[in-house]
């Protein structure tokens, strides 16, 4: 059997998105990540909002020493903008001539 170095340096990985103060869904993730040998966890964002636990959300990702990017609801709370949506670029529009 040849030894094949490229096998050494490759990472597993789990990604989640849209944890949305839902500390349940988020444990689930976890769980379900190590089970299937993730070796690093990343969260693409958008932690609060909408679920009910917000407070729960942010010791479960540093228990578990995952790597967090800021969604769009991240970086509204972060700039004080009072909806996620502020935080959404919007694309121009234009009026279409009568």
């Amino acid at each position: 059997m040849l030894h094949d170095p490229a096998v050494e340096i490759m990472t597993r990985i789990a990604v989640c998105g849209g944890v949305y103060s839902n500390p349940y869904a988020l444990q689930a993730f976890l769980d379900d990540a190590r089970a299937r040998g993730a070796e690093k966890l990343y969260c693409l964002g958008d932690l609060g909002g909408y679920g009910a636990e917000p407070d729960a959300v942010w010791p479960l990702l540093t228990d578990a020493d995952v790597t967090v990017v800021a969604g769009n609801y991240d970086v509204a709370v972060g700039r004080g903008t009072p909806t996620a949506a502020a935080a959404t670029p919007t694309r121009a529009t234009t009026s279409s001539p009568s």
